[in-house]
């Protein structure tokens, strides 16, 4: 009679899920989401050509890696930290710009900094020389779309 009662306690607790472990058989919802691969888009690029030059000379501003569509401005600063904010130019669908900026009467010699500021958040910068002997004016063309500034000093 013993026997049966043990063995009648082992069923029961083996029902009730009290057998030694716990089983819980609670089902878990698994979500993938899956994510495409970021790729970091390199910087935009500007530069300038010739990067030196004397009163006459034409330098192109030319920029690439920007955004396909939005308007970059470019800003000159010059060696006597007058800025010169230059108008908005489209860039083209492949990311680039080419702009010109034509040295008149009037500047003065030293180093100058260009910053191109775009309305999706393209930036970029670089530098140019003026003085009296340095460089030769530029007759160069420029590749791709052109976009001409033309800069008048009083």
């Amino acid at each position: 009679m013993r026997r049966w009662l043990i063995t009648g306690a082992v069923v029961l607790l083996a029902a009730c899920g009290g057998g030694g472990g716990s089983k819980t058989s609670a089902t878990r919802a698994t979500t993938t989401t899956t994510v495409p691969p970021t790729t970091a888009k390199p910087a935009a690029t500007l530069s300038v050509e010739p990067t030196a030059g004397k009163v006459g000379t034409t330098f192109t501003l030319t920029m690439a890696g920007a955004v396909g569509g939005e308007t970059v401005t470019f800003h000159i600063r010059f060696p006597d930290n007058r800025v010169r904010d230059g108008q908005g130019h489209t860039v083209a669908p492949d990311g680039t710009l080419n702009a010109t900026y034509v040295a008149t009467a009037g500047n003065p010699n030293g180093e100058y900094q260009v910053s191109a500021t775009g309305t999706q958040g393209t930036q970029a910068a670089a530098t140019f020389t003026l003085g009296p002997t340095t460089g030769v004016p530029s007759t160069a063309t420029t590749k791709g779309r052109v976009t001409t500034t033309t800069t008048r000093h009083a």
